[in-house]
């Protein structure tokens, strides 16, 4: 089992496009076993 975790600071109201950048799918997403990808977003 693989597990990564990011923690990216992006600039104020660029939230949108990295959320969007990093939701699109990607190599690991066509991988036998690939589970899940979450982006999570902290509100402040």
């Amino acid at each position: 089992m693989f597990v990564q975790m990011r923690k990216t600071i992006v600039t104020e109201g660029e939230a949108d496009q990295v959320i969007k950048w990093f939701s699109g799918e990607g190599i690991i997403e066509k991988q036998e076993g690939f589970i899940d990808l979450t982006v999570m977003v902290k509100k402040v």
